[in-house]
C-alpha cells in the first residue's frame, strides 16, 4: 500500500508491516459484535503506531500512540481505499478554502488587525456597514472554513 497523506503538513500513514496490501481491507475490526480499536499503520513522522478507534456512532479517530496526532474521520470511511479518498478530498477542500481566503485578503487589502469590534457587527437587515466590514466578514467566514 502506498502511504496515505493525512494532512496538509505532509504527514502520512504507512502500511502496518504485517498487513496485506489492499485498499478494500477494513480499518476497524468487529469482535463479538463490538467495534474494537486496532493498529492500522505507522505515522511516518514520529514512527509511532496509529490506531483506529471508534469515538461516536458517526465518527472514528486515527490516533498516533507516540505523538498523539488525532484525525477524526466519518464512520463510513471504513476501508483503506475510502480513507485514501477521504483524506485526498479533505486536503483538496482545505487547500481550496485557503486559496479563497488569500484571494479575499489580496482583493480587499485586509491586512493587519481587524477593526474595532463595533464595525464588525451586522445591522438588523444583515448587510455589512461598509466595504471594509464586508471584506472582514468574508475573510472571517473563510477562516472558519479552515478550522
Amino acid at each position: 500500500m502506498n502511504p496515505i497523506a493525512l494532512n496538509e503538513f505532509g504527514e502520512t500513514l504507512l502500511e502496518y508491516p504485517d498487513s496485506k496490501s489492499t485498499d478494500d481491507r477494513n480499518i476497524l475490526s468487529v469482535i463479538g459484535g463490538r467495534i474494537v480499536e486496532v493498529c492500522i499503520g505507522i505515522h511516518d513522522l514520529c514512527r509511532g503506531w496509529v490506531d483506529a478507534k471508534p469515538i461516536s456512532k458517526t465518527h472514528n479517530a486515527l490516533c498516533c500512540r507516540r505523538c498523539n496526532l488525532r484525525i477524526v474521520i466519518p464512520s463510513e470511511v471504513n476501508t483503506f481505499g475510502k480513507l485514501r479518498q477521504w483524506c485526498a478530498a479533505n486536503l483538496a477542500e482545505r487547500e481550496e478554502t485557503r486559496e479563497r481566503f488569500h484571494k479575499l485578503v489580496d482583493q480587499h487589502a485586509v491586512y493587519g488587525p481587524l477593526p474595532d469590534s463595533n464595525l464588525l457587527e451586522q445591522p438588523a437587515d444583515g448587510k455589512p456597514r461598509d466595504v471594509q466590514a464586508d471584506a472582514h466578514f468574508e475573510a472571517r467566514d473563510a477562516l472558519e472554513d479552515l478550522s
